[in-house]
């Protein structure tokens, strides 16, 4: 495939979070806790879904909520 790329002015935005590694810590933190856990996430991905998939297969309540 051949592109060409011309200067432009750029705009637009894009949802992101700071770390996906920090949401996996979370979700397995929560997993431990003794008490309910709310995580607030912006952004869902197919890892993240997977992390709280294991979760709930070791016998954690997990509830992902997409506002």
């Amino acid at each position: 495939m051949d592109m060409r790329v011309y200067p432009g002015r750029l705009s637009g935005s894009l949802p992101a979070i700071s770390s996906k590694s920090d949401v996996h810590r979370a979700l397995i933190c929560g997993a431990l806790a003794d008490s309910p856990t709310t995580i607030r996430c912006n952004v869902f991905s197919k890892d993240i879904e997977a992390t709280a998939a294991c979760l709930q297969a070791a016998g954690a309540q997990v509830q992902l909520l997409r506002e």
